[in-house]
């Protein structure tokens, strides 16, 4: 792999529906914490710098991970993806090259899949890459809104959609490619002027689409970008796994 890829694991989130004290990325799927599922595929990936954004009993967190060498910081207040990524930048500073973001509590993405992505963000030269998903049931996800040439025009969260987007299947996994440093100058323009009043990082193809290059890649398989944000999930992700 290059050697100009970042990796940002977004790991700061208390979940709350988890109703534990553990922090959520520390939840055991099988003999593994769910985070250490991430920073193994990250580690495939023979990227630079992997930064752990950490927030929710952070020294917790930060004691796990202690012997993977990881870059730290902080997100100090929920405040959103957006947000969350933002403090990359502390890392990151003038750093040039692509920015992978992933998810603590996503444990199934592959290494095929991301490799996938990161190879169309190159051969397309974009700017922003998102990778998308087609499900049957997309409820509680956010919807990529096309328009009629297929171009990607925006991403809306479900709890801001209107009926007729609610019926999108084609929804945000979560997973982008940015390029770096110039994607944090449109990270900062997003507001959060939502239900959530939280900064989506969802929010960067509007702030980006008229400067910007944004590709989309869909995955075929849709198990891989499932999130546990409940014990029930978790069980259920265990039973899967032992299949």
């Amino acid at each position: 792999m290059k050697n100009n890829l970042f990796i940002t694991i977004l790991a700061a989130g208390k979940g709350s529906r988890m109703h534990s004290h553990i922090p959520k990325v520390l939840q055991r799927l099988g003999s593994r914490a769910l985070i250490d599922y991430v920073i193994d595929t990250s580690k495939n990936l023979n990227p630079q710098k992997i930064i752990l954004v950490v927030g929710y009993k952070k020294e917790d967190v930060v004691f796990h991970t202690k012997n993977r060498s990881l870059d730290y910081v902080t997100q100090e207040h929920q405040l959103g993806t957006g947000h969350a990524v933002i403090q990359c930048q502390k890392i990151l500073k003038e750093d040039v090259g692509s920015l992978l973001v992933l998810y603590g509590d996503v444990p199934n993405i592959s290494k095929e899949t991301l490799l996938a992505l990161i190879q169309k963000h190159a051969s397309e030269k974009n700017d922003i890459t998102i990778l998308s998903a087609i499900i049957d049931n997309p409820l509680g996800y956010g919807r990529i809104v096309r328009n009629s040439t297929g171009k990607i025009v925006e991403i809306i969260e479900e709890k801001d959609c209107n009926d007729q987007q609610k019926q999108i299947k084609e929804i945000n996994t979560g997973f982008y490619l940015f390029e770096t440093p110039i994607i944090f100058d449109y990270l900062k323009k997003i507001q959060n002027k939502n239900m959530s009043k939280e900064y989506y990082l969802t929010d960067i193809v509007g702030v980006a689409k008229n400067n910007l290059k944004i590709g989309i890649m869909t995955t075929n398989d849709s198990n891989e970008i499932l999130g546990i944000n409940t014990l029930a999930q978790l069980k259920k992700m265990k039973g899967f796994q032992d299949e």
